[in-house]
């Protein structure tokens, strides 16, 4: 008889098995000057990245057994998906570039990272994008007039605008510029939307702020813009509209009291002016006029001005005064006293004007009935 064959080992029992291993890829983050926190949600653990501002190169760092990484999933929203890619630097370092959206957005970032065997590891990441601007508003002047004599105040208030979307908060910081010309101008030009110089100025509470500008920022009388701007912590700043400007006029000058005499000479003596009457009658009628020189009235109409007269009459100058309002006899910049006196001895009058601005200059007008 004869006895059966068998194959080789080699194909049975024998055949050479490959050797796979089953220690799992790995995949970290290696940007240490980004403040991060690990968090967990159903799908398991994620790094918080918090809110981002321009481009971000995060550095990753691998296990030599990763063979490649690619991106799973990434935020998008309505209008545009966030624009992400991976470069590998060495064997062991790779790096995610992310490029700021030009809209808001939040979401994940997933990685997953490959090694030879085919194991596979996720990263994910938590990012958000603020990309809306803050409002910033500044308030109306109750006098848009300005004698540059202390500080200006100005003040408004600022807050966070979104469309159901987490904002990363008002920056403590007000910048402010200051332009020659009239706001209505400037608005119908480009200049305010090409402002490169900004002074700063930190506010305790930026929803309700207060800022001061120095006078020596004013050089000459005329009018001025104040435009203000605020930013949130995302490095998004206001829009400039018009309700970020402050239009002031800066008047420095006092105006001019002018008192006409008979032969139509005005008078503006820093000091007193007498004038010697007789009182022929039971009475005397004092016809007293004048006008105002203002620089803003003549070219602007800008100018308003408080007319008091102060009266005393009798031998002593200690007696009480009268005040009187001019106000309701002036007509534009003319003014007009009428006075009847019916005792001799000396009356004085003291007409002083006030602009807006705060600028106030005085005359006195003296007379002596005899």
């Amino acid at each position: 008889t004869t006895k059966p064959s068998f194959p080789a080992r080699q194909e049975a029992s024998f055949l050479e098995e490959k050797a796979i291993s089953y220690a799992l890829p790995s995949v970290s983050l290696l940007t240490e000057a980004m403040r991060f926190d690990m968090h967990f949600d159903s799908k398991g653990e994620y790094y918080n990245l918090g809110y981002l501002h321009g481009q971000k190169t995060l550095s990753l760092g691998v296990s030599e057994s990763v063979t490649h990484i690619f991106i799973k999933d990434s935020p998008k929203n309505s209008s545009e998906s966030l624009d992400v890619s991976l470069v590998q630097v060495t064997e062991d370092i790779w790096e995610l570039v992310i490029i700021e959206p030009k809209t808001s957005m939040q979401g994940f970032v997933e990685l997953v990272a490959v090694n030879s065997d085919g194991f596979e590891v996720n990263l994910r990441l938590k990012i958000l994008y603020d990309r809306d601007p803050p409002l910033v508003k500044a308030d109306l002047l109750k006098n848009n007039f300005y004698n540059k004599k202390e500080a200006l105040h100005i003040s408004g208030f600022s807050m966070e605008f979104s469309q159901n979307f987490p904002q990363s908060g008002l920056d403590s910081t007000i910048e402010y510029t200051v332009l020659k010309g009239d706001y209505k101008t400037l608005l119908e030009s480009d200049i305010l939307q090409s402002i490169t110089s900004w002074e700063k100025a930190f506010v305790a509470d930026p929803l309700r702020w207060d800022i001061f500008i120095e006078p020596s920022v004013f050089d000459d009388d005329g009018w001025y813009t104040i435009v203000v701007r605020g930013k949130d912590t995302s490095e998004n700043y206001s829009l400039i509209t018009e309700t970020s400007l402050v239009p002031l006029y800066v008047d420095s000058h006092a105006p001019a009291i002018k008192i006409l005499s008979e032969g139509s000479v005005s008078f503006d003596f820093e000091e007193e002016l007498v004038v010697t009457e007789v009182l022929h009658d039971e009475f005397f009628i004092l016809n007293l006029e004048g006008f105002i020189e203002e620089k803003t009235f003549e070219k602007n109409g800008l100018a308003y001005w408080a007319y008091e007269k102060y009266y005393i009459s009798g031998d002593s100058m200690d007696e009480s005064s009268e005040i009187v309002d001019l106000i309701q006899n002036t007509v534009g910049n003319y003014w007009a006293i009428e006075d009847t006196l019916k005792e001799k001895g000396r009356y004085k009058y003291v007409l002083t004007a006030k602009d807006l601005s705060g600028n106030s200059s005085s005359v006195a007008y003296s007379i002596l009935l005899k």
